[in-house]
């Protein structure tokens, strides 16, 4: 409606192989710009999109790692805390059998911030981890 046009992709997570891929897309399209949702990038570099031209945003990137980015701008949460917040928040209503959803195992950035902050709360207030609830 606006003449805007939208390439919409699924990464779990940015390899170097993909890195590239994304890159290699970005030129022969032209697009105009760049937006990621979600996904890990724990492993996205500053120097990453050097080649590129158009401006990229990445979401829910991890910033506790101590990376300072000037080459792509970035919305990011404090995840740990957010968990943290929400879980109290419903222990603090008397409930006691809470679960937490979360994406893969292996996720060692947002996943598992928002799963210390969870387990966090559970701790403080003495409720024991059910790992059926995970």
């Amino acid at each position: 409606k606006a003449g805007y046009s939208m390439i919409l992709e699924h990464h779990d997570y940015l390899s170097d192989d993909e890195m590239n891929n994304l890159i290699s897309m970005i030129k022969e399209k032209r697009l105009q710009g760049v937006i990621c949702l979600g996904g890990n990038f724990t492993e996205v570099k500053n120097d990453d999109f050097n080649d590129i031209d158009v401006p990229v945003v990445l979401t829910s990137i991890n910033h506790k790692y101590g990376k300072e980015f000037s080459n792509f701008s970035s919305v990011s949460i404090d995840n740990e805390e957010a968990a943290y917040s929400a879980t109290r928040y419903l222990i603090e209503f008397g409930h006691k059998s809470i679960a937490i959803m979360l994406g893969d195992e292996n996720d060692f950035g947002i996943g598992y911030l928002r799963e210390a902050g969870y387990l966090k709360a559970l701790d403080e207030n003495n409720i024991k981890f059910n790992e059926g609830y995970r």
